[in-house]
């Protein structure tokens, strides 16, 4: 028989389990939350790749730079607030020497090296949590059907 453990919203998200089974989003949500990290690196792939096609076609070049800021809003963010709360913890990782380089990129005038290192950090990240999570979930399957009894 399973046992459930009761989470509050912040002990659900501190636990490391999958943000799709939270029992905090609609059933709906759901499908949108699985692999989010992945779908939000491709989708900004898909910006970066649009900033390379407007960067080098001589349309306005402000517009490629506003589309790099929306690539460090959703990726970016997200690293930096990893990789301060590694700092916090005393844990220098690859995890923030990647986030530095993408945002001092910035300062050498480089914001779309440093969008694709962010890209290709998150892409990586998010394939490795994927399979992980699968890995583990096929783990958990083969241990239930395992027998619990041998006849010696």
């Amino acid at each position: 028989m399973d046992t459930y453990k009761v989470y509050t919203f912040d002990e659900f998200f501190e636990s490391g389990l999958e943000e799709c089974i939270s029992p905090f989003l609609e059933t709906k949500s759901k499908k949108w939350a699985k692999n989010l990290s992945l779908k939000t690196a491709i989708f900004s792939l898909i910006l970066l790749i649009f900033c390379y096609v407007i960067q080098f076609s001589n349309i306005n070049i402000n517009y490629g730079y506003i589309i790099v800021s929306f690539i460090y809003l959703f990726l970016g963010v997200p690293a930096i607030l990893n990789a301060l709360e590694d700092l916090k913890n005393f844990e220098i990782n690859i995890s923030v020497l990647m986030t530095l380089a993408a945002f001092f990129a910035i300062l050498l005038n480089s914001p779309f090296e440093g969008a694709l290192l962010l890209i290709l950090f998150s892409l990586s990240d998010s394939l490795e949590k994927t399979i992980s999570y699968k890995t583990k979930s096929a783990i958990y399957n083969l241990n239930k059907i395992a027998p619990n009894r041998a006849f010696v």
